[in-house]
């Protein structure tokens, strides 16, 4: 005669089976314990994780500098081709000194201001460039002394004179001083050539 037994578990009873033996346990599945060596592992795992982003991280860093190095190189000859075949830079001196990220530095002298301005604007609007920063010298406008007008100045305009206004007259010049008597014994007789001035002739006395 066989016996059968039913267990029924209650919903509390799983639960302290679950509780007891772990989710694991609960499925049929095996937990295996963590030993030293796979502890080990996880640490050389995580540190060699880190190490290769560290690395990776570099190298992006030094491409991009060196990318930017290379852009520089190829951004000073084409901004200076340009700068050098300008008919009005004609007698200027220039440096073009480009740096990563298309900025661009202009060193140097012009002739005027006008052609630091054309400068600028053909680096600035060369291809690969960002930033154009002037440094070329220009010279001051000369400024001199106020020039003198040579013009004679014309005579003053006369006034207008309209019906019934009176005209001022100049004053009379002066009468002549009347000549000195000549002293005695002196006979002033008349010039051959009847001249206003009188000569003078001296006369001795009568005895």
């Amino acid at each position: 005669m066989t016996n059968h037994v039913t267990l029924r578990l209650t919903p509390l009873a799983a639960l302290a089976v679950v509780g007891l033996f772990g989710p694991a346990g609960a499925l049929g599945q095996v937990v295996r314990p963590v030993g030293p060596a796979e502890q080990v592992g996880e640490v050389v795992g995580g540190a060699l994780d880190t190490a290769g982003r560290a690395v990776e991280g570099a190298l992006r860093t030094a491409f991009a500098r060196t990318r930017g190095a290379v852009e520089a190189m190829e951004l000073t000859p084409r901004v200076y081709s340009r700068l050098l075949w300008d008919k009005e830079l004609a007698g200027a001196r220039l440096a073009v000194d480009a740096h990563p990220g298309g900025v661009i530095v202009l060193r140097g002298s012009v002739l005027s201001q006008a052609q630091a301005d054309r400068a600028v604007e053909l680096a600035a609007s060369t291809v690969g460039v960002s930033r154009v920063i002037s440094e070329l010298v220009a010279p001051e406008p000369a400024v001199g002394p106020p020039r003198s007008s040579s013009a004679v100045p014309g005579p003053e305009p006369l006034p207008e004179v309209g019906p019934g206004a009176e005209i001022e007259r100049p004053a009379p010049l002066p009468a002549p001083l009347p000549r000195p008597a000549p002293p005695p014994g002196l006979q002033s007789t008349p010039a051959p050539d009847s001249s206003p001035e009188p000569s003078l002739s001296v006369q001795p006395p009568l005895p």
